[in-house]
C-alpha cells in the first residue's frame, strides 16, 4: 500500500526518482480518493485513484487562490478556487471508461509523433508529462487485461 505524494500531489516533490511515495499524473488529476486504498488494502500502483486523504481534510476548493490577485494562478490542478472557472473543471472529473483511456492515448500518441516529426512545438517540461501520462495510460490499460 503506497501513498501518494504531498508534495507531487500540491506543489512539486524534490527529487521523485528518491521519493518512497507514488507520484501518480493520474491521481493528481482525480480528486476522488480510493476505497480500496482508505480501506488499508493493496492497490495497484497505477490506480488512478488518489492514496491521499489530504484533499479531502481542507476545504480549499472554497477558497480563492492567493495567486489570482497577483496576475494569475500558473499552477495546472490547484486545489483552490479561481475568479475563471475554467481553472476549476479539472474538480469535476469523472472516471475515464477504457475505451475513453484509449482514446486520451491515441490522441496523446499523436501529438508525440507530431513533435517527433518537427510539426509542434513542445517544451522538454510538457514531454515529460506527455510521456509520463502514456506509461500511466499503459499501466492502467495493463491491469484490465
Amino acid at each position: 500500500m503506497v501513498d501518494d505524494c504531498y508534495y507531487f500531489l500540491y506543489s512539486k516533490c524534490r527529487d521523485p526518482s528518491k521519493c518512497q511515495y507514488r507520484h501518480s499524473y493520474s491521481a493528481k488529476e482525480n480528486p476522488i480518493t480510493c476505497e480500496t486504498w482508505a480501506k488499508k488494502k493493496n492497490c495497484t500502483l497505477s490506480c488512478p485513484y488518489r492514496h491521499s486523504l489530504y484533499h479531502e481534510s481542507k476545504a480549499r476548493h472554497n477558497e480563492y487562490c492567493y495567486w489570482e490577485s497577483k496576475g494569475g494562478c500558473k499552477k495546472e490542478f490547484c486545489e483552490f478556487k479561481h475568479i475563471n472557472a475554467k481553472k476549476d473543471d479539472w474538480k469535476r472529473t469523472k472516471i475515464q471508461s477504457l475505451d475513453e483511456l484509449k482514446e486520451q492515448k491515441k490522441k496523446l500518441e499523436n501529438l508525440k509523433t507530431q513533435y517527433e516529426e518537427q510539426k509542434v512545438q513542445i517544451s522538454n517540461k510538457d514531454v515529460s508529462s506527455l510521456e509520463e501520462k502514456l506509461r500511466e495510460i499503459d499501466n492502467i490499460l495493463n491491469d484490465f487485461k
